[in-house]
């Protein structure tokens, strides 16, 4: 069956500066929410695009990718969840190949989220590839000598199916300004964003003022400070600085830098998705983050940015609506104090999250394969053809959830528990970025470990979270460990 354009799905949780090679104590919550995210996109019918930078250097990509090729080998379908986009390139190699000869530019370097030896090889003790000595391509670095086992397994599974599957082409009438020139036009004084945030309401002028402040401390106008959006997630001498200080340390507190990197993240992404352009879909979500003020303040430098990115393209933008309440965002729900770390039991929690749901994966993939016996659209593509004609908000939100009950029965039966009443407790609230309107979406699924201990991938407002929760749940503290949800668009 042929695919729509609007069933292609953008996803910002894919980013591979969320998800450094280096090891961090939030990894396996969001190797959960990259997961699920791209789990909810396959039961929506849709194919996953991902940016060349993305599918080669982003480790959630490559491990969410893994269980997702693996499911539906295991289903033995075909079937092509994934597409990459490539950037002046023809081929996903010649992509990387070009990544790899930037490493140590004086001009737009490669900065390797995935791969920390190619900022100090030696440090590594890497081969002099790196260095100065023969030109680093894919082939010479999956068989360099200091590569471990998994990075290479996890780029050769993707690098083989990504080589073999449709490009999504760019659109060149879509492809809209660069990032710092984005940036430049946003914090002047004379910007739209200055009129359209002055209606907002305090909360977000307040961030807003933060945000301008940051940037402006960083000087915008320095050669080199915007050109590239890694540099303000490196540690090194902010450019032009004569104290030769990091961006941290001009701005005194890392929040304040988290905010900064959030705001201009997400504006990376939207000139990314722009770039791809068509009528896909883009869904954008902020960074891992501990508690409620520093989540809302995030939050809202999303927004602004998704905001100012309409505005700096001449659309119309609507005013955000801030109702004074921390956005939700990926929770686990337990009796637990409340702290900056997950447990050895929740973390073990988290782990059987992620293997039911990836046991459950190749049944989705014999729905999304499947005809029904008369040779027309299964049942599956039917419910999605009828979801995306939907005339109204409560009709689509109904179907939605018919959709999505038959798809979770389907991966409970592929699921490791074996008992579908265990398949229980997770509620999914997304707004799934259907035309014109939000649908509010309840997932029930494995979380029956600990006997206590739920979780809630929200994807909603607060209010929406609080009605998900009842009984006992009430009475659990919430541990809000990641992210807040701005949008799911249209690009």
């Amino acid at each position: 069956m042929g695919m729509p354009l609007a069933r292609l799905q953008y996803l910002e949780s894919l980013d591979s500066v969320r998800s450094p090679w280096r090891s961090h104590e939030r990894r396996e919550t969001q190797d959960l929410q990259i997961l699920m995210e791209v789990v909810l996109a396959l039961a929506l019918g849709r194919t996953v695009v991902v940016p060349q930078a993305y599918a080669f250097d982003s480790y959630g990509f490559l491990r969410a990718a893994g269980d997702v090729l693996r499911a539906r080998e295991s289903a033995g379908v075909k079937d092509k969840p994934f597409r990459v986009h490539l950037y002046k390139a023809d081929t996903f190699d010649a992509a990387i190949d070009q990544m790899l000869g930037r490493i140590g530019a004086e001009e737009r370097p490669f900065v390797s989220s995935l791969f920390p030896e190619f900022e100090q090889p030696h440090r590594y003790g890497v081969d002099s590839s790196i260095s100065g000595g023969r030109p680093l391509t894919v082939e010479t670095l999956l068989s360099s000598d200091w590569m471990d086992d998994e990075r290479a397994d996890l780029l050769t599974v993707v690098r083989r199916e990504l080589s073999g599957t449709p490009r999504a082409s760019g659109n060149s009438s879509t492809v809209g300004k660069p990032l710092d020139v984005v940036l430049a036009e946003l914090i002047d004084e004379a910007s739209p964003m200055t009129h359209f945030v002055s209606g907002c309401p305090d909360p977000v002028q307040s961030i807003w003022t933060e945000l301008l402040d940051g940037f402006t401390a960083l000087g915008p106008s320095r050669v080199g400070a915007f050109d590239q959006r890694s540099r303000i997630h490196r540690d090194t001498a902010w450019p032009g600085d004569t104290e030769q200080r990091s961006a941290e340390q001009i701005l005194g507190s890392r929040e304040h830098l988290e905010l900064l990197r959030e705001f201009l993240d997400t504006l990376y992404n939207k000139v990314v998705a722009r770039s791809i352009g068509g009528t896909m879909r883009a869904q954008f979500t902020t960074g891992m983050v501990h508690g409620d003020r520093p989540l809302a303040g995030r939050a809202i430098a999303q927004e602004l940015a998704i905001a100012g990115f309409g505005l700096a393209h001449g659309e119309q933008v609507r005013p955000i609506a801030w109702r004074n309440e921390t956005q939700a965002g990926f929770e686990l729900l337990t009796s637990a104090e409340v702290d900056n770390s997950l447990n050895q039991a929740e973390l073990s929690g988290v782990r059987q999250l992620r293997h039911d749901l990836s046991a459950g994966l190749p049944e989705l993939f014999v729905l999304r394969a499947a005809q029904s016996p008369s040779g027309l659209t299964s049942s599956f593509w039917q419910r999605i053809e009828r979801i995306e004609r939907a005339s109204g908000a409560d009709t689509a939100n109904e179907m939605l959830n018919e959709h999505l009950a038959e798809v979770w029965r389907a991966l409970g039966r592929g699921g490791g528990t074996g008992n579908l009443s265990e398949f229980r407790q997770m509620a999914i609230e997304a707004t799934v970025g259907l035309p014109l309107w939000g649908a509010t979406v309840r997932w029930e699924s494995s979380a029956s470990w600990l006997g206590g201990l739920g979780a809630v991938l929200s994807i909603a407002t607060p209010t929406a979270v609080r009605h998900a929760k009842s009984g006992l749940d009430q009475r659990r503290r919430v541990r809000r460990i990641s992210h807040a949800f701005g949008s799911a668009t249209g690009v």
